[in-house]
């Protein structure tokens, strides 16, 4: 069985185990590699032959638990969320912006004007429209494949 971690990122119950940053990372990748397929359980077990330390219903819970925690910072986007769709070619983000992003959304207020702004200053490569798509793609994804799960 996995090891648990104090201090769980994704608000994640007692008895799910924490995923490491390597396992989230990946995680956030199985999502932009397999978002488009057409939902369903499928999906949670292509992701998790991704992350290949996790069977598909953990991985399951953890993007239930992570799209509560990205929808809880930003509420005003979900709706735009769901019309959001992956450029071509796909924005490339590191897991060293990745670990930047998720901290900078936590800290900096979700009524704040200049919040992507914000943030993107954190992130040297990235602009604060960047941030913003980012954000939407990720809910957005993460609703799709919600959406395919129900209907399967």
């Amino acid at each position: 069985s996995n090891p648990r971690r104090p201090g769980c990122r994704h608000n994640e119950p007692v008895m799910a185990a924490c995923f490491t940053a390597q396992e989230h990372e990946l995680f956030v990748e199985g999502i932009e590699l397999y978002a488009k397929l057409n939902g369903g359980e499928a999906v949670w077990q292509e992701i998790a032959s991704h992350v290949r330390t996790r069977s598909a219903s953990e991985i399951k819970a953890h993007a239930q638990y992570y799209l509560m925690s990205l929808m809880a910072r930003n509420p005003d986007l979900v709706v735009a969320a769901t019309e959001a769709s992956w450029p071509a070619p796909p924005s490339i983000w590191s897991a060293e912006e990745n670990e930047v992003f998720e901290s900078a959304l936590a800290q900096v207020a979700e009524g704040d004007p200049d919040r992507w702004l914000k943030i993107a200053t954190l992130l040297p490569a990235k602009s604060a429209d960047d941030v913003q798509k980012w954000y939407e793609r990720l809910v957005g994804d993460l609703l799709d494949i919600e959406r395919g799960a129900t209907r399967a």
